[in-house]
């Protein structure tokens, strides 16, 4: 999103911000202030005759701009007012020494007031600076946040007005990641073999990202590679595995799914894989084979990879059927019963014809009657 353009500020806000701390100088209203009240007093006292001398009244006038002073601006105000007052104390004059009074009481007598003049200024003033910082602070986060408040609305009415476009394209367009999926849960239950070995890889890049990616069929007592993606000669994967091998044993006889986010698992997939599901028949009567992830994108590998992959696995069932390879048998309560040649034909319209013989002399009806029999799939080494 492209930044607006934060309005101006305004004087006093570049004057806050140019100036954080306090003041060190006194403001030209102070300084104002200041001429005027001794242009009054000066004027009195030199304008108007039947006023007594300033030195003789209690209190002293040049109390009024310190005191104001100090509490208006603070600090260097009142200093400087205090200055001021003993600079025309002295320009006036200072009140005579009595007869018989020493130096040292005379000089207490005339510097007590200027004394305490700089003292309340002091005093007065720092009271005053310290209710000016904090003001001054309110101020500016004041003005700041105001700053804030113009930039994030027009942060979020350039948001809007982008929103609303998007929106308008979204509804103008099509949908071309749903067509994709489709198309690619089409291709997994193809009957075309060759169009099934060209797109399984490219199907499943679409429905699970890069990466690598295998079918295995059973064929007989071992489960053979079907169909593989990203595979590469460097790589030590298997192309085929025993009936006894505990990959084949979990996914065939256990019908487990297994994944590397699980400690056990992780033993028994052995590096082959980072997880794997059985496939079974459309009517969940038979497996088939299983499908295996030997590489995923690390975004994709969680804890709903097996859900997903079971969903790929059911659309390659009618696949694997029509392959025409070896099945095993599932009970009612879900254990594997027997080993069962499957029912489909060979891609080549062979038929498939079953590894374990039948005894001699038993007719086709005998040979299904005796195969219904079988209690435990017989491994052949």
């Amino acid at each position: 999103m492209r930044p607006t353009n934060v309005p101006n500020q305004t004087p006093e806000t570049a004057i806050l911000k140019a100036l954080p701390g306090l003041p060190v100088l006194p403001p030209r209203n102070a300084l104002i202030e200041l001429a005027v009240f001794f242009a009054i007093i000066v004027g009195l006292e030199f304008g108007v005759d039947s006023l007594p001398d300033l030195n003789e009244l209690e209190p002293h006038p040049f109390w009024l701009p310190v005191l104001l002073l100090s509490l208006q601006y603070g600090t260097v105000s009142g200093l400087l007012a205090a200055g001021v007052s003993i600079l025309f104390t002295a320009f006036m004059g200072w009140p005579e020494q009595d007869i018989g009074e020493n130096h040292f009481s005379y000089l207490i007598r005339i510097w007590a007031e200027p004394v305490l003049w700089i003292a309340a200024s002091l005093v007065l003033g720092q009271f005053r600076m310290r209710q000016i910082s904090e003001r001054r602070v309110l101020h500016r986060n004041v003005q700041e946040l105001r700053v804030q408040r113009t930039a994030i609305a027009a942060y979020s009415e350039n948001l809007r007005e982008r929103c609303e476009r998007l929106e308008r394209n979204i509804a103008g367009r099509g949908d071309p990641a749903g067509k994709a999926l489709l198309n690619a849960l089409a291709v997994l239950g193809t009957a075309d073999p060759e169009l099934f070995q060209l797109r399984f890889g490219a199907a499943l890049e679409v429905l699970l990202g890069a990466g690598q990616y295998s079918l295995f069929a059973l064929r007989g007592v071992r489960a053979e590679l079907a169909a593989s993606h990203g595979w590469s000669e460097a790589d030590l994967l298997h192309r085929s595995f025993a009936a006894d091998d505990p990959l084949a044993h979990h996914l065939l006889v256990e019908l487990r799914g297994l994944t590397i986010l699980q400690a056990g698992d992780e033993t028994i997939l052995a590096g082959q894989g980072m997880a794997a599901v059985p496939v079974r028949s459309n009517d969940r009567s038979r497996v088939l084979g299983f499908l295996k992830v030997e590489q995923i994108l690390p975004e994709r590998m969680g804890d709903e990879l097996n859900s997903h992959l079971e969903m790929i696995a059911a659309r390659l069932s009618g696949a694997l059927e029509l392959m025409g390879g070896d099945a095993i048998l599932i009970e009612g309560d879900g254990r594997p019963r027997k080993a069962h040649p499957s029912r489909s034909q060979h891609w080549r319209k062979k038929r498939w014809h079953s590894p374990i013989p039948a005894p001699q002399g038993l007719t086709q009806a005998g040979k299904k009657q005796q195969v219904t029999k079988l209690r435990k799939p017989k491994i052949v080494r």
